[in-house]
Parts: structure tokens; sequence; C-alpha cells
């Protein structure tokens, strides 16, 4: 596993001095990890040595995962571009690709999340009690088929009696949502709920959802 130590950069958003690494603390310096295989157990192995600060920095290729990709505190993961960098499943259970759960601090972009109609696949990405994630440049499509009543590219979610454990204060800017839970009730590109507060949703493109486009409930400040 290749680690290459790189200046920590920051990046003027909203007005705000925040690093690109989404919210990231400052550190002297970061280091890009490159995971030395394309499936499910060498970004995870990536994932697992990285620290806070660091890339994990995929390559313009097409990444076969059998479980989803489970994202820490602190790290970025950052595809090559948008449209060639690509995550696809190939396992035996219902799934989403990609799950932050317990995380603050964490950036993705660059990539597509692609379902590819497989019916084991209900979300893109999954997000719970966590804050300050910034997921920007990503493409989501192909997820959801033949899913009722829920299914959706980003869902951000938390107990809606208590509104304790949603995400907050994070940002989600510049996606692409295409072919989302077209058969679902309720499936959508974006769900915000359950004292998901204080989050920002940007400059989004959502196209053929069963429902709509972006919902937010039981979340303030959205």
């Amino acid at each position: 596993m290749k680690r290459v130590v790189t200046p920590y950069t920051v990046m003027l958003l909203a007005g705000m001095l925040l690093p690109v690494a989404g919210l990231l603390p400052a550190k002297a310096s970061a280091a890009e990890i490159r995971p030395a295989g394309h499936d499910s157990a060498a970004i995870a192995n990536a994932i697992q040595q990285s620290a806070p600060g660091d890339t994990i920095r995929l390559q313009a290729e097409t990444y076969e995962i059998t479980e989803p990709i489970q994202l820490k505190s602190g790290v970025k993961i950052m595809g090559a571009a948008q449209d060639t960098t690509r995550i696809v499943y190939k396992g035996a259970e219902t799934t989403s690709l990609m799950t932050i759960a317990g995380c603050k601090d964490v950036e993705v972009a660059q990539l597509t999340l692609d379902g590819q109609d497989n019916p084991l696949v209900w979300d893109g990405i999954t997000g719970g009690n966590s804050s300050h994630l910034f997921i920007h440049h990503v493409t989501i499509r192909n997820v959801g088929k033949d899913r009722t009543p829920f299914s959706h590219g980003i869902f951000f979610f938390g107990n809606n009696t208590t509104l304790e454990h949603g995400v907050t204060d994070s940002i989600i800017s510049d996606c692409r949502f295409e072919k989302i839970a077209l058969k679902a009730e309720y499936g959508g590109g974006i769900r915000m709920e359950g004292g998901s507060n204080r989050n920002r949703v940007e400059r989004n493109v959502v196209k053929d959802t069963g429902r709509g486009g972006i919902f937010g409930d039981h979340s303030a400040e959205l």
C-alpha cells in the first residue's frame, strides 16, 4: 500500500476557512493511500490504515465491492473524476453502496456509485449519527430497482421521535442522481430525517425517481 505525503491544503467555502477534506481539522501533513486492489477488501484495508486528514485515492477504474464501503472520521475518499471512477456491487445481500455511521469530518467526491439495477442495492449512500460530511461531485444511479416503499440516492437519518442521532452540519453539492427507485412510493434522490439539522443541499441534478428529488422531515434549518 502506497502512502504519499502531501501538503495539507485549505479552501474558502461560504465565507469560512474550511479544509478541503470537508471541515477536517488541520494537521501538519496528510497522506494519500491507494488501495492495493479493486475490491471490498482492498478499500476496507486502505480505510483501516488511514488517519484523520488522509485521503483514500481511487483510480479511474471500476471497483467491484461485495459489502458497503464504511467510512471513518477525518478521512476523504476521492476518485479520479466523477465519470471515470465507478463503484458497483457484486455481493449477495441487500445493502447500500456506502455507509457513514458515527462519523465526523468526512469527504466523498469525484466518483460514481452505480447500482446497475441490482435489486439488492437499496440506497447509494446512507448516513446516521454523523456531522460535518461533505459529499460533492458524486453520481448515484440505478439503485432501488423494484424496491418499495423506501429507497434513496443519499439517505441521512436519525430518530424521528427523539430527533437524535441524525446527520448534521453537512453539505451535499454538485451531485447527480439518475434512476433512483422508480417503483418506490417514497423513492427519492436525497432524504434527510430524524434530526438531520443544518444541512445544505446545493446545485444537484435529480433525474427519474419514484417520488421526487429532495425531501426533509423532522429536521430543522435545511
